[in-house]
């Protein structure tokens, strides 16, 4: 049976665990001897189809011994001509307990065994002929659905042999059929392409050719997939095969160029020249350089023109460094400014270009310095201070090549120093970035001279400074660092670092109090005028006070309240004409009845005596002249206004004041 492999996903098959496809069985039917012949057509029928032999023979069944158990002859293998027959001969041996006889193998039966096939004759065969299928072409495709076609020859009815095709001439021909086969999934296989060229013609070289594990999936050039190497049948086949194993002719070999003996202008380099044979094996073996060609002799020296060297100078680092926290040791470039606390270790550098390290000479304060123990040399040249104490170690460090040299003032920090750095840095040290200082991106990074890392910059933005004026336009400033900041400490660069490293040019000026300048307006006082008395001997002065922005008055004074309090426009003055005074009009006629005491009356005004304008009540507390005074009335001219006159007579209403006026005649004569 066939057994193929289907693998879902990413699973392949375990060959360990592959059915068998070849097993054994038991047909039932007679092999025949060598030369016997016997075409057996097996179709679809079941086995009640099949006929059951007779039974056997027997003379007796009743010892136990092993015999050989001979059935009766078949019919004769043919109907006409030379034939065989054939009989079922097999060891038996009887079994009481189950009653019935059983097969044994034959090497359990004694004696010669009985022959299961024979010769048979039957009259002679009238030779005759036709077309028959004889069998099947082989399939055109072992897998993936091939074709193949029936086989017709001309073959003798009489014994099935095949003939000349001239002895079928007056036979009906039988038809070629087609059909499908091998319709099955391929298996996976190994495709294997051709040798390529020997990689050397000499000293053994390898041909390599492709060897790919595959399996179809359908027909076509391009239809299938490569599988790992395991999934295919194990060995793989070799890839790689030796060529051309044999020795080679002698050959001058190079080894690689030296360094160019200078750094910079004219030098020279060199390389070793060896004569060698490469052997079979591939390896090389030096030779006497006899045996190669001398006209063929590589250079082994040869000039070499680096660069243009540089001019001298000192590799200086323009950057500020503080410390906030203890380090067991600092290191610092030439050219960098440093505050540190005592007990630290300093290594001070001084990176040349064009200066030969020995070149190198460092100073303190501008003194050659003395090595001990605790300040000394370091083998490229660096300056070491071990445990640097303010007492001694504070001052300028110079590093001097020649006409060249740069410095680093070295200084300590006192804790209020520290306390007011560590302040102002807190929210990085803590994690924490404002918006106004901020670190941008990863690119924003700047190597550590210190730590030799990279690390970020912030840009460090103080507050604006008060404006430079309070209105009309100002201008205000803060200071800018570009900064990398740790717990231990932070260092400044300028500030050009942080722009090359991607931040925004930040303002370090800016305008301010734009809006227009608002002033009061101050005019001239009056004069002390008579005219403006307020009390005795005071009197008032004036002026103008209006609102102006930018030199231009305003209408409204309400735009300059952010000034204060408006200024004044009245003030008190002296003033001796100030005098209050009463002046009285004329008596007004008597008033009264007639022939009576009446009285007269007249107005008082206190006024200013120069302007005689209004005083208000500032002759309170002089003396107030009279305004009544008594006075006669004339005789009265008497008549009876009314007709019924008679009658307030006799009703002695003359009593009443009005109908004595009204009715005076009448009243008169009571």
């Amino acid at each position: 049976r066939g057994v193929v492999c289907q693998h879902f996903g990413k699973e392949f098959c375990d060959l360990k665990s592959k059915p068998i496809t070849l097993r054994s069985c038991n047909t039932s039917v007679l092999c025949f001897v060598q030369n016997d012949i016997q075409e057996v057509i097996l179709g679809e029928s079941d086995s009640s189809s099949i006929k059951r032999l007779p039974p056997l023979k027997s003379t007796e069944r009743t010892g136990s011994r092993p015999r050989f158990v001979a059935r009766e002859w078949q019919p004769c293998s043919v109907t006409c001509g030379r034939g065989r027959k054939w009989r079922y001969v097999t060891c038996q041996v009887y079994v009481p307990r189950i009653g019935k006889d059983t097969e044994l193998p034959d090497k359990e039966c004694k004696g010669l065994k009985p022959l299961n096939s024979s010769p048979c004759i039957i009259q002679e065969c009238v030779e005759q002929f036709e077309y028959r299928v004889v069998g099947m072409t082989p399939c055109s495709r072992s897998c993936l659905g091939g074709v193949q076609e029936t086989i017709v020859r001309c073959v003798s009815i009489h014994n099935g042999s095949a003939v000349d095709d001239n002895n079928c001439k007056d036979v009906h021909l039988v038809p070629v059929e087609r059909r499908v086969c091998n319709d099955i999934n391929c298996p996976q296989r190994w495709k294997v392409g051709d040798f390529g060229m020997c990689s050397v013609s000499c000293g053994g070289g390898i041909m390599h050719r492709d060897v790919e594990c595959i399996q179809e999936f359908a027909v076509g050039f391009r239809n299938g997939i490569h599988l790992p190497d395991y999934m295919c049948e194990q060995p793989v086949p070799t890839r790689n095969r030796k060529c051309n194993s044999i020795d080679c002719h002698s050959e001058w070999l190079s080894g690689p160029w030296s360094k160019c003996s200078v750094t910079c202008g004219q030098g020279y380099r060199s390389r070793d020249v060896y004569c060698v044979k490469k052997n079979a094996g591939g390896n090389y073996i030096n030779i006497s350089s006899t045996l190669c060609d001398s006209n063929k002799h590589p250079m082994d020296v040869q000039n070499c023109n680096q660069t243009v060297c540089p001019e001298p100078k000192l590799r200086a680092l323009e950057v500020q460094f503080f410390q906030m926290d203890k380090l067991k040791r600092v290191k610092l470039t030439i050219g960098m400014t440093a505050t540190i606390l005592p007990g630290t270790t300093v290594l001070i550098k001084c990176p040349t270009r064009g200066i030969q390290i020995q070149d190198i000479k460092w100073l303190k304060n501008g003194t050659t310095i003395r090595y001990s123990k605790r300040v000394k040399l370091t083998r490229k040249r660096f300056l070491k201070i071990r445990n640097a104490v303010p007492e001694k170690d504070s001052g300028i460090y110079s590093c001097k090549a020649g006409s060249l040299q740069s410095n680093t003032p070295v200084s300590f920090s006192s804790v209020y120093d520290i306390f007011k750095a560590t302040m102002l840095r807190q929210k990085y040290i803590s994690g924490i970035q404002p918006m106004n200082l901020v670190a941008r991106s990863i690119s924003t990074k700047q190597m550590d001279p210190v730590s030799r890392k990279y690390s970020p910059l912030f840009l460090v933005k103080s507050d604006w400074s008060a404006c430079s004026a309070t209105c009309g336009g100002g201008l205000q400033s803060r200071n800018v660092s570009c900064e990398i900041i740790t717990r231990d400490y932070f260092e400044v660069f300028p500030v050009r670092f942080c722009t090359k490293a991607g931040h925004s040019a930040p303002l370090l000026i800016q305008s301010c109090n734009t809006f227009p300048c608002l002033e009061w307006s101050l005019g001239n006082w009056s004069e002390c005028a008579a005219s403006e008395c307020v009390r005795d001997k005071t009197a008032l002065i004036k002026r103008e006070v209006s609102c102006l922005s930018n030199d231009q008055a305003m209408n409204d004074t309400s735009h300059c309240e952010s000034l204060g309090t408006i200024p004044p426009t009245e003030m008190e003055c002296s003033n001796k004409d100030c005098k209050a005074v009463w002046i009285a009009s004329k008596w007004t006629r008597c008033i009264g009845e007639c022939e009576t005491n009446g009285f007269k009356t007249r107005s008082l005004d206190c006024v200013w005596s120069k302007t005689r304008l209004s005083a208000g009540k500032e002759c309170s507390s002089l003396q107030r002249p009279r305004t009544m005074k008594m006075c006669e009335m004339g005789s009265c001219s008497c008549t009876d206004e009314s007709e019924y006159c008679s009658v307030v007579k006799m009703m002695k209403f003359c009593k009443f004041e009005n109908f004595r006026r009204n009715c005076c005649v009448s009243c008169k004569k009571s």
